[in-house]
């Protein structure tokens, strides 16, 4: 490193700032709350819809920390190869929904792929104030629907973290404005 510019003054601050800042964040973790993972299996069947959208019903249970099962309802529009869909969970500890965005891969074997992100947007008990995000996929079974008509089963998988309440969206690959609810 070049010696006389760190003896310009602005620059030594500047160095000083940033050194201070990197020793706060990684600090700052092992005082803090720690988040938890969450994984969600559901298994859902179309009861409604068409080429741009409609309604699937099934089952879900939830693994780790929440510990939750029931059914659940999703409310899907396409976009192309784009899924917005909300997701209303209905477990036996209360009622979460989960706004999801995804892309679709072309059928393969019968199978359509879809993978995106999701988050929570609101619930009852103890969802109320659950700030949780991460990974969504599902496999979608095309062999049962004919051509041109909605999927009939779908079975997927969200993985995510869950945030203490009192924590706030970190910065990363992820933000919460990706997907809306």
């Amino acid at each position: 490193m070049d010696t006389h510019l760190l003896r310009r003054p602005a620059l030594r601050r500047t160095v000083a700032t940033l050194a201070t800042v990197t020793a706060l964040i990684a600090a700052a973790p092992a005082g803090a709350e720690q988040s938890d993972s969450v994984m969600l299996n559901f298994d859902a069947v179309a009861t409604t819809g068409d080429g741009h959208g409609g309604q699937a019903l099934g089952t879900f249970t939830m693994a780790d920390t929440l510990g939750d099962a029931g059914t659940m309802r999703i409310a899907y529009r396409l976009f192309g190869r784009r899924i917005r869909a909300t997701a209303t969970l209905i477990g036996a500890k209360g009622i979460l929904t989960i706004g999801v965005r995804a892309s679709m891969a072309p059928v393969v074997d019968d199978h359509q792929s879809a993978v995106g992100r999701w988050r929570t947007c609101g619930g009852t008990g103890p969802y109320r104030h659950l700030v949780a995000y991460g990974d969504w996929t599902a496999v979608l079974d095309v062999l049962a629907a004919p051509t041109g008509s909605v999927p009939r089963a779908l079975h997927g998988v969200y993985l995510g973290r869950i945030e203490p309440s009192s924590a706030v969206w970190r910065g990363g690959s992820f933000s919460p404005r990706e997907v809306r609810c």
